[in-house]
């Protein structure tokens, strides 16, 4: 492809090099007079493990040139990976990519070809619809559809490393404005191994930050983890690359799903008792200390929304602390129930995995801090679903067709458990994280 690379700082430099080895016709657009005379000469103007060598090939084999200005040549694609800096109030420094999407879009004002612009450029979500795409349909009098699109295109490039992460990334995440618009740009990066992943702009973006600060909560756990081993003659190396070797569950999509708070008997025992060595060491834990506010936090979002239903007979499907299992300790759906009972709701349950009789072969239900929410119990999600006016998932269960059907009807379907997109159509239905 002919590919425009838009704003020569580490990303685009990285980016357009790398393609241009790959075989793509690559122009590179800067206004920094040095950063474009240097690419010409073969150089590179940020330092990365075997850039310059990169650059120096793509530019003898004519595959790479750059330009001073945001926009050059017509081609297939613009890559716009101008910087996004921190501004002086915290918030994100814009224009410098609102001036790149004014540049490109007055040159392809005089043209009707199709083109794909893609944003590399990280940017928080929501900036797409409300600056990004009018900025460029303004300047090029042109409306983003097949053919003039607006796509997310996130790079996870690590300085030091860069070249390795551009040529053998995990996954390549698409946000695509429309289907063609996508195509052109998946095409670009078809040599690549990993998963490509298309979805809309702002998911993909939003994708980055939540990469980002995903990371940026690992370094902070590992390190709090770390000076609680180091207090207690430990090797705190050790013990984080053991948790590091589990593949099934620390290193994996377990336990990464958003939805309701956490419970059961282990998590907050546990968190609780690290907690206590790390004060009677007189260690501070910010992270790890924050994890229960945090956790209390998101238990009162789901009673909030609850609340906010207007309902009166509040249909609560699951009682256990999560499906499949029985056990009720810690849980935070008994705990729901039971503050919604306080504030004057009239509350019925269905758990199957619970007995629906609390006097037969059901240990969790006798006596203790759950008996009241047993008796509660009913046999049926019909008789829950006939007698309820608002009904909260807590557990993901199957659901038959028909039922489906009636739950359209029900004040309000309040969902902490992620059922799945069918119900999402539903005007009715409210999620607690999406």
């Amino acid at each position: 492809m002919r590919v425009t690379v838009i704003g020569l700082g580490y990303v685009g430099c990285v980016s357009a090099a790398c393609l241009a080895l790959a075989g793509h016709q690559i122009v590179g657009l800067d206004i920094d007079q040095d950063r474009v005379d240097r690419i010409n000469r073969g150089e590179s103007p940020v330092a990365e493990p075997g850039l310059e060598r990169a650059i120096g090939t793509a530019v003898d084999a004519g595959m790479l040139r750059a330009e001073c200005g945001v926009a050059g040549d017509n081609c297939e694609l613009s890559l716009v990976c101008v910087g996004t800096p921190r501004a002086d109030n915290g918030s994100q420094d814009l224009r410098a990519l609102t001036a790149a999407l004014e540049g490109l879009g007055r040159n392809l004002r005089h043209s009707s070809a199709p083109h794909v612009v893609a944003i590399r450029s990280t940017v928080l979500p929501g900036s797409f619809g409300s600056l990004l795409a009018p900025n460029l349909e303004e300047a090029s009098g042109r409306r983003i559809n097949g053919a003039l699109g607006l796509c997310a295109n996130p790079e996870f490039l690590r300085e030091g490393s860069a070249l390795v992460d551009f040529a053998q990334p995990p996954l390549t995440v698409i946000g695509e404005s429309d289907r063609s618009s996508g195509d052109r740009l998946a095409a670009l990066f078809k040599h690549l191994p990993g998963s490509q992943l298309r979805t809309d702009p702002d998911t993909a973006m939003m994708v980055k930050y939540a990469c980002n600060a995903f990371h940026a909560a690992k370094v902070t756990f590992a390190n709090e983890i770390g000076n609680i081993c180091r207090r207690a003659k430990l090797d705190g190396r050790k013990v984080m690359s053991i948790l590091a070797s589990d593949r099934q569950l620390n290193s994996s999509p377990a336990y990464l799903s958003p939805g309701f708070a956490y419970g059961g008997s282990c998590l907050a025992k546990d968190l609780d008792a690290l907690m206590s060595v790390a004060r009677a060491q007189e260690l501070a834990t910010p992270m790890l200390s924050a994890i229960e506010r945090s956790n209390d936090h998101q238990f009162g979002l789901g009673l909030e929304m609850a609340l906010a239903s207007g309902g009166h007979r509040i249909g609560l499907i699951g009682l256990s602390f999560k499906a499949g299992s029985g056990d009720l300790r810690d849980s935070p759906l008994s705990k729901l129930g039971g503050e919604l009972l306080k504030r004057g709701a009239d509350v019925r349950v269905y758990d199957p995995d619970l007995s629906q009789s609390p006097t037969r072969n059901n240990r969790a239900c006798k006596g203790g801090a759950h008996s009241d929410m047993c008796h509660l119990l009913v046999s049926s999600l019909d008789a829950l679903i006939d007698w309820a006016e608002v009904l909260i998932f807590g557990k993901a269960i199957e659901i038959r067709s028909e039922i489906k059907q009636r739950l359209r009807h029900k004040r309000a379907l309040i969902d902490l458990a992620s059922l799945g997109d069918s119900f999402s159509r539903f005007s009715n239905y409210r999620g607690i994280c999406w």
